[in-house]
């Protein structure tokens, strides 16, 4: 009994010896074993692609989320803005009334009568608190 494991693929009697095979079996296993090795790089490139695409997930996760800051942050700002812009134009607009009215003092006369009486007025038509106005008694 010979030392060499039992192998189907050698004829009886032959050795293991790679001179002393068959060609043809030769050229099969040669063809097994560059299929095998085909397959082992299919297989880690499988794994790395699925590494990349798990990656590539998490980011457009990411990206989803930054843009949807975004929009919430540019919708703040814009109608802050919108505020700012429509508060500015109100001074302007009286302006513009007191301009086409004519006489400045005329309009103050007009809603005098909307002012608390308990206040004094300055000349200039402006109300003054009483703290700010001198008394009488105080001589």
């Amino acid at each position: 009994m010979s030392s060499e494991p039992y192998d189907p693929y050698i004829p009886s009697g032959q050795g293991s010896q790679g001179s002393s095979r068959d060609p043809r079996t030769a050229a099969i296993q040669n063809d097994i074993d560059k299929t095998v090795d085909k397959m082992r790089e299919n297989i880690d490139n499988l794994a790395k692609r699925e590494h990349n695409l798990n990656q590539l997930q998490q980011k457009t996760g990411d990206l989803a989320d930054t843009a949807g800051n975004f929009r919430r942050s540019a919708n703040k700002v814009r109608k802050k803005m919108w505020w700012n812009v429509s508060i500015s134009t109100i001074p302007i607009c009286r302006t513009v009334s007191y301009c086409v009215s004519g006489d400045e003092d005329a309009h103050l006369a007009r809603h005098r009568h909307r002012r608390p009486s308990r206040h004094h007025y300055h000349p200039s038509g402006f109300a003054v608190p009483p703290s700010c106005v001198e008394s009488s008694n105080s001589i």
